[in-house]
């Protein structure tokens, strides 16, 4: 079994961070796919045991869909996605979220295992690669959506956590990124 840590430390509170990535209009952005994971326009829900979704992916010029299945949820701080159907035979990603620092450590564990035929040569290494890059653009946009306004676009006023409190201001370069016209750091 493969296995990818990634760690992103974001500059907002752990609850926002989490609701932000368990929010279902938000996953519909980072997903990018509308079909399987639409919602209507006005519609904001947190995901829930037993959602469904689809995540594409292209390895070396070959595109690839896999759809996982949110098996276990624990508030503001841990969500396990599980396989559904797709190119890999297991696929497990855990998503944890901890105060730290001031602001939210939030570490990605994916735990993997390759269709057999797929796991040897080339494949595998270039699939692996596929994986992280991909993690690590949806922890970007969803670091860079904590860390501005941007998260306001997908929580309800009325399920903003703390109201009164002021979001963490980020230090460092501003940076921009376009995900179907979605901008950072303002």
């Amino acid at each position: 079994m493969e296995m990818i840590r990634l760690t992103t430390w974001i500059a907002a509170p752990e609850e926002l961070c989490f609701r932000l990535a368990t929010d279902a209009g938000f996953h519909q952005v980072l997903s990018q796919e509308s079909k399987q994971n639409s919602l209507p326009e006005d519609a904001r829900a947190a995901i829930q045991i037993g959602d469904r979704w689809q995540w594409p992916g292209r390895c070396a010029g070959f595109a690839y869909k896999y759809a996982t299945r949110i098996e276990a949820l624990r508030s503001s701080s841990f969500f396990r996605e599980v396989l559904e159907q797709g190119c890999f035979r297991a696929f497990e990603h855990d998503h944890h979220f901890t105060f730290h620092n001031n602001g939210t450590r939030m570490r990605d564990e994916i735990r993997f295992v390759m269709q057999p035929g797929l796991g040897s040569g080339l494949i595998a290494p270039l699939l692996r690669r596929s994986l992280v890059a991909s993690i690590a653009h949806r922890s970007h946009v969803l670091k860079a959506a904590a860390e501005s306004n941007d998260w306001r676009r997908f929580l309800a006023q009325a399920e903003q956590p703390n109201p009164g409190a002021k979001p963490v201001q980020s230090v460092g370069a501003r940076s921009r990124i376009s995900t179907e016209g979605f901008a950072t750091n303002r």
